[in-house]
């Protein structure tokens, strides 16, 4: 999780579910956020960035130059994590299904995040707008809640959920699907279909913030920020 410093795995190795009963009691344990980083995940997570970082210097969309080079700033400040996907991270139904329990071995790293209470959008502009998060709507919801005209001009979102899994859903009059809804912590990348953002740039994008671990609430200092409000809510 951005802001949340990992936590060494203890050596010998042991299970993920003993690390998880291990941690002490905190208010607001967010099980489904819980992020397990593997080194050897590294090298290709930092090409994954730096292919992303080169696709934004070459303007591989008509998106306005102030939008590209605010997406380069904020995208050079990520880490590379090495996070792997954990199915399912709660304690008790890892130690009940050990073959899906992964092992922490020396170099590993694990963090149990505090349950985050918005969902953060990358809005058309470049910029991350903060919406406070509801029960009982769609990722559009949240895409018009941070448009300066309350209009959704795009046709797609890609979501990284908070455990890292990805989606895709159309979300037009013309293409709208059944869907998941974004849970707190989750990513959104909306393109406006103006800006002409190819297909594979937004899911590499989507796939590298899975990485990042659950949108923090407190979104750190944009290195070429425009004013930032404060988070957004949901129309009832």
């Amino acid at each position: 999780m951005l802001g949340a410093p990992p936590v060494q795995a203890q050596a010998p190795p042991k299970r993920l579910s003993d690390w998880l009963f291990e941690q002490p009691p905190s208010e607001n344990p967010y099980y489904l956020g819980v992020s397990w980083r593997v080194t050897d995940e590294l090298p290709a997570q930092g090409a994954l960035r730096l292919e992303l970082l080169n696709s934004l210097a070459r303007r591989e969309s008509s998106a306005d130059v102030e939008t590209a080079q605010r997406l380069h700033a904020w995208l050079a400040t990520l880490p590379v994590t090495g996070r792997v996907r954990v199915a399912v991270a709660d304690p008790h139904w890892l130690q009940a299904n050990p073959s899906r329990d992964p092992i922490l071995f020396p170099g590993h790293t694990a963090v149990l995040p505090q349950r985050p209470r918005t969902v953060t959008v990358i809005a058309a502009n470049g910029e991350l707008c903060r919406v406070t998060h509801r029960a009982g709507h769609e990722a559009s919801a949240y895409v018009r809640a941070c448009s300066a005209a309350g209009v959704v001009a795009a046709d797609w979102a890609w979501i990284a959920q908070p455990d890292a899994r990805v989606q895709r859903y159309g979300i037009a009059a013309w293409n709208r699907e059944e869907q998941d809804e974004p849970a707190p912590g989750a990513w959104i990348w909306a393109p406006p279909r103006a800006a002409g953002w190819p297909e594979s740039f937004s899911e590499k994008l989507i796939g590298f913030l899975a990485t990042q671990g659950p949108a923090p609430d407190s979104v750190p200092p944009h290195p070429n920020p425009a004013p930032s409000p404060a988070a957004q809510a949901l129309p009832r």
